[in-house]
């Protein structure tokens, strides 16, 4: 298992107040709602270098309590997916992103002063980290009294504070295959390679290499079933030369089908086949 700490790439608070002021440099962040005032966090973190083929198995948002008022009472401050961009010098109040309906997760703060709190956002991320969802960061909102974390800019203390991404995660393993099929002799009729199931693979490439004395066409067959083909490239081959055929389009098998480009004029030919799967 492998772990990745992320400190976040912005973040800042907005209030209602003070609807277009910027707290962009602001040590704090502020969350939750008084009789007068209502405040929102907003935070972001850079995945990008996390490699995409790697498996996410937990994602936490971690963020230090400095202090919380009305220590006696609940806190539920939930974190919810940004849904456009913004920046943390230039955020306000009145200009701030929209974000989801529901939260991905909460946290649920009371007297922890001191120490971090968490948020589960392991599926968000795993978004984020897909594609399927474009990373603006969260949204940290609560109508409950304010509480009061550390931001990125909170440096002044011997303790690292900051708001922090901590991601396990598995990296990513490859199976390679290969298969080689030598001194075939093409004719004039069409013949074919093996059949290769290529359905559990990443990627795949077929090597055909010209031993003879004469001219080869080679065809990359592809198929859904192993029954129906379809060409997927051809190429003409010059004795004593090679070339290397990838299918472009996904389908469950391959093959190369061969025979000699002039009539008469038979050649020998090597065929490699090799694929790579996660």
């Amino acid at each position: 298992m492998s772990l990745l700490n992320s400190l976040a790439a912005q973040n800042a608070y907005v209030s209602r107040l003070k609807w277009d002021i910027n707290f962009g440099e602001s040590t704090e962040l502020n969350v939750g709602a008084t009789v007068i005032n209502f405040y929102q966090t907003f935070i972001m973190f850079d995945i990008s270098h996390l490699p995409l083929e790697t498996k996410i198995t937990q994602a936490l948002m971690n963020l230090y309590l400095l202090n919380a008022s009305q220590l006696s009472v609940s806190k539920v401050i939930g974190a919810y997916p940004v849904l456009q961009p913004w920046l943390e010098n230039e955020i306000t109040y009145g200009n701030q992103p929209l974000y989801e309906d529901n939260p991905v997760a909460e946290a649920v703060v009371t007297n922890q002063a001191g120490t971090f709190i968490s948020w589960d956002i392991t599926a968000l991320v795993k978004d984020w980290h897909s594609g399927a969802l474009a990373n603006y960061g969260l949204a940290l909102v609560s109508t409950d009294p304010p509480v009061v974390f550390a931001s990125s800019e909170n440096i002044s203390t011997s303790l690292r504070i900051q708001p922090l991404l901590t991601v396990e995660f598995q990296p990513a393993t490859y199976s390679f295959v290969s298969d080689a099929e030598r001194n075939l002799a093409t004719t004039d009729e069409i013949q074919f390679s093996a059949l290769y199931n290529t359905s559990g693979l990443n990627m795949v490439s077929f090597f055909v290499s010209n031993n003879g004395a004469n001219d080869v066409t080679v065809e990359l067959k592809v198929s859904p079933d192993g029954s129906v083909f379809l060409v997927d490239s051809l190429k003409n081959i010059a004795p004593g030369q090679s070339a290397v055929l990838v299918p472009q389009v996904f389908t469950e098998f391959a093959r190369v089908d061969y025979k000699s480009t002039n009539l008469g004029q038979p050649s020998i030919i090597d065929i490699w086949f090799q694929g790579q799967g996660s």
